[in-house]
């Protein structure tokens, strides 16, 4: 009679009690039912608890790939939020304790900087807004100690190359000195990103017009190249068709045969005018040819007129370098005493320890302005051996002058970067200057929090940065600005070049000339001149004589290429096969200055500058 009662499943347990007092079934029966139904609960339990343990263990296999995604694109994919008490909390490699360093190395380091944002792709770019992206004020971040949470509602990032339109008016000036209606405006240059691939650190009491001569060189060497070679293949084939008159006349009586032949100046004026206004309009060229730029840049990046939006920029700086694929340093002989400027170097090692940081001192393209001006002078070399004996020896004079300004040029340069090096032996945090009294505390904890102390940051200055900074340091001249130095001297050569082949000389003259000069002479010859001129300036870089110091090395480098041009031209009138013997020579010869300034120790910096 209650049978199908206690066996209904819809019926709730206590059914089971009261058909048990009912029922005058036997009381096995009622004991295997209830077995039953326990066996039947305890089975769902353990379902249950099954499941529950195979969802933990996805949950921790997505946790564990999405921090290796992180680790792979340069950022930490844990949330500030979900380490109680901690910032960042990760225990990198050794090998990873401290960032890699660019030290001017040309296309490979920056083909290292585009693989790297190229991971910010498809899901990867998530990992940037996992963690919070509320805003906190800065008493918030100081009181919590949370200096790296991303404030993913104002990632702003603007091309580098961009920065540099208007003739670089962002940089010209301090914001300071703007209207505030134009403070606002440069809010509306960057735009709204997921990272950044260069985080610029600089400090404003370096005059503007040197970055933007730095950006200008970094971002539009290459673009500025192609500009060369597509001008100067076009004006010699006007030339060659001869749709370019050309008055001069070009006498050559190095090989005996006295050729005269045409001569114009198109050749050359169309390259010079080529590279200087490949560098001058850089911000409005495409950057086929280039890696991705999107960068911080301060002035832009963060609000210069809105309060709230500029603490909230300034004082999530770090955040901001924690999705940065690249910390590059403008350096700058202020840069070590202003207090941002290593709150900065002491926040990325920190919280991006896989990122790229690059030093660029700002001196490296002074220096390489002057010359290319230096090589473009030497076209005056064009209309001397047309007969006109005055711009023969305007040339040289030239060329003689601006090697004497680019020497004086690097040793005052190269004392600066001793001058660095002298201060991060002495580096002490205390001595850094800040105007702000809060700015001076919220960075301290930062640093004290990340490192310690300020003792051990300041013995990480002292010790692990200066040991990594000293290759960058090093005395190599960039091998991208040697490449439009070579493109300099090759517009003067092109037009003899061009002369010859107008004035009827045989392909074998020709060749022999463009071995010998072109690639003897206005590669290799070039290269051991910037190479004794750098490495020379650097050794010698303290005040010995005065200004004969100059004229020591300017005659060295003087006597290096007139003895080259001289052996180039005795093999140009000798043979096809001496003219490749010479460029053999002279290249090896090249590799041995590049492997004595890549390899020579630096001067001791521990004496006191003289």
């Amino acid at each position: 009679m209650g049978a199908g009662q206690i066996r209904g499943k819809g019926e709730p347990v206590e059914g089971t009690w009261c058909g048990k007092a009912c029922c005058s079934a036997p009381g096995e029966v009622l004991v295997g039912r209830a077995t039953e139904r326990a066996e039947t609960m305890r089975t769902s339990d353990e379902e249950e608890k099954a499941a529950e343990f195979a969802a933990g263990l996805q949950r921790r296999r997505e946790l564990e790939e999405l921090e290796a995604l992180g680790m792979e694109a340069g950022i930490n994919a844990r949330a500030d939020s979900d380490i109680e008490g901690e910032d960042f909390e990760r225990k990198p490699s050794i090998m990873s304790m401290v960032p890699a360093i660019d030290c001017l190395a040309p296309q490979a380091e920056s083909s290292r900087v585009s693989a790297r944002s190229s991971t910010f792709s498809g899901r990867r770019k998530r990992l940037v807004l996992m963690g919070p992206a509320d805003s906190m004020s800065k008493e918030e971040r100081l009181d919590s100690s949370r200096y790296s949470v991303v404030d993913a509602e104002i990632i702003r990032g603007i091309p580098l190359r961009r920065s540099l339109r208007g003739i670089g008016r962002i940089w010209r000036y301090q914001p300071a000195t703007w209207k505030p209606e134009e403070r606002a405006e440069l809010y509306d240059l960057p735009q709204r990103v997921l990272y950044f691939n260069v985080f610029l650190s600089h400090t404003w009491h370096t005059p503007g017009w040197q970055k933007i001569l730095a950006l200008s060189f970094q971002c539009g060497w290459r673009s500025t190249l192609a500009i060369w070679c597509v001008v100067e293949t076009a004006c010699m084939a006007l030339c060659m068709v001869d749709m370019l008159p050309m008055p001069l006349v070009f006498r050559d009586t190095v090989t005996g045969l006295m050729v005269e032949a045409p001569m114009g100046l198109w050749v050359f004026f169309s390259g010079a005018l080529a590279l200087l206004l490949g560098l001058f309009f850089t911000p409005y060229l495409p950057s086929l040819c280039s890696s991705s730029d999107m960068g911080f840049i301060d002035v832009a990046s963060i609000h210069q007129q809105d309060r709230a939006l500029m603490e909230r920029g300034v004082y999530g700086i770090a955040g901001f370098l924690r999705v940065s694929s690249e910390l590059r340093i403008l350096w700058s002989a202020p840069y070590l005493s202003r207090l941002w400027c290593i709150f900065e170097v002491a926040a990325y090692r920190k919280v991006n320890p896989d990122g790229i940081i690059s030093f660029r001192p700002l001196f490296v393209e002074r220096t390489a302005l002057v010359l290319l001006i230096a090589c473009l002078s030497f076209g005056a070399y064009v209309p001397g051996m047309s007969g006109s004996e005055v711009s023969y020896y305007v040339a040289y004079v030239s060329l003689l002058l601006f090697n004497l300004m680019t020497t004086a040029l690097l040793r005052s340069n190269f004392r600066e970067k001793h001058q660095l090096r002298r201060e991060l032996r002495r580096f002490d945090l205390a001595q850094v200057s800040c105007r702000e009294e809060f700015d001076r505390k919220f960075i301290h904890a930062a640093i004290s929090k990340w490192y310690g102390s300020k003792d051990a940051f300041t013995e990480f200055v002292r010790q692990d940065l200066r040991q990594h900074l000293e290759p960058c340091l090093a005395t190599r001249f960039p091998m991208r600005y040697l490449l439009l130095l070579s493109a300099a001297q090759m517009s003067v050569s092109l037009e003899f070049v061009l002369a010859l082949w107008k004035g009827g000389a045989s392909p074998n003259s020709i060749l022999s000339f463009a071995i010998a000069m072109l690639l003897g002479v206005d590669v290799f010859v070039l290269a051991c001149i910037v190479f004794s001129i750098n490495y020379l300036s650097d050794r010698f870089a303290a005040r010995r004589f005065g200004r004969f110091d100059h004229a020591q090395i300017t005659m060295l480098s003087g006597a290096v290429f007139l003895g080259g041009s001289s052996l180039a031209q005795a093999a140009y009138g000798s043979s096809l096969e001496h003219c490749i013997l010479f460029a053999v020579v002279s290249g090896v010869v090249a590799i041995c200055f590049y492997w004595l300034d890549k390899n020579a120790p630096m001067p001791d910096v521990s004496a006191s500058p003289q």
